[in-house]
């Protein structure tokens, strides 16, 4: 037997006002299966004068845009500081690698290595896997070539300390920005989750109304594909025979089949 299926995401959930709305719309007032309370309540898109909450339909609208919009503000971000950290990484392995390549010519001692905190005799590039991996040996390297210049020594090239340190400054900024942007995004993706179980009940309570309003037809196919046509949506579950004039799906949350 078909069972309702409630929406179980914002964009269905979006869709189910809609078709609501769209259908409200399109009707004569008589035979309307809403009244024009659920209307205002729920379904109109309208900006709300000021203080007003405005229609269920209005919030997800809102929250769900402003949510879209931080998220798309956050991406290019987040793709800057992926680019960032994995081009600190490579000149930072690079900048070791060309130490040790000094070391082995002869052109520095073994020593060096234990200005910038690396092992004495180990030629291994340390592990370069979190921020502040990245961070605190863009710091070794500062330092470490700060001790070489105070003793004289000629500033390794390809890649320098300099730009390290410029690279660092770099992703510590984006990752500043990268946070203050994801927060916002959780914020907004917040708003939209605590606003679902509204949502949810005003779909039901639209959904009820419109079985309670067709209530006499004469059996319960001729119910759903008029129900349907104001959004209610009904799913079958595996194995039954689906009603011949809507598409079905299996699974979802449940509620009392129409009988």
């Amino acid at each position: 037997m078909p069972f309702r299926r409630l929406p179980d995401s914002v964009a269905t959930s979006r869709a189910a006002l809609e078709t609501a709305r769209q259908k409200y719309l399109a009707t004569a007032a008589p035979q309307r299966l809403l009244t024009e309370a659920q209307f205002a309540d729920h379904l109109d898109p309208a900006t709300p004068a000021a203080g007003a909450p405005g229609s269920t339909l209005y919030r997800l609208i809102k929250e769900a845009g402003e949510a879209t919009a931080a998220l798309a503000a956050q991406t290019p971000v987040t793709r800057e500081t992926e680019q960032a950290r994995a081009s600190l990484g490579l000149h930072i392995s690079h900048f070791i690698q060309n130490l040790n390549n000094a070391i082995l010519r002869g052109d520095l001692p073994s020593e060096t290595r234990t200005l910038f905190q690396l092992p004495l005799e180990d030629e291994r590039v340390p592990l370069l896997v979190t921020d502040a991996d990245l961070l605190l040996w863009s710091d070794h390297i500062a330092a470490g070539e700060n001790a070489r210049a105070l003793a004289g020594g000629e500033p390794l090239t390809w890649p320098s300390a300099a730009r390290i340190a410029q690279l660092r400054d770099q992703l510590s900024q984006l990752i500043d920005t990268q946070s203050t942007a994801k927060d916002l995004t959780d914020a907004e993706q917040t708003d939209v989750q605590l606003l679902m179980p509204a949502v949810t009940a005003a779909i039901k309570d639209l959904w009820d109304t419109i079985e309670f309003n067709l209530r006499h037809e004469p059996d319960a196919p001729s119910l759903r594909r008029r129900a349907r046509e104001w959004g209610v949506h009904y799913a079958t579950r595996p194995g039954e025979a689906p009603d011949p004039d809507g598409p079905q799906e299996p699974d979802g949350p449940q509620e009392p089949a129409v009988s």
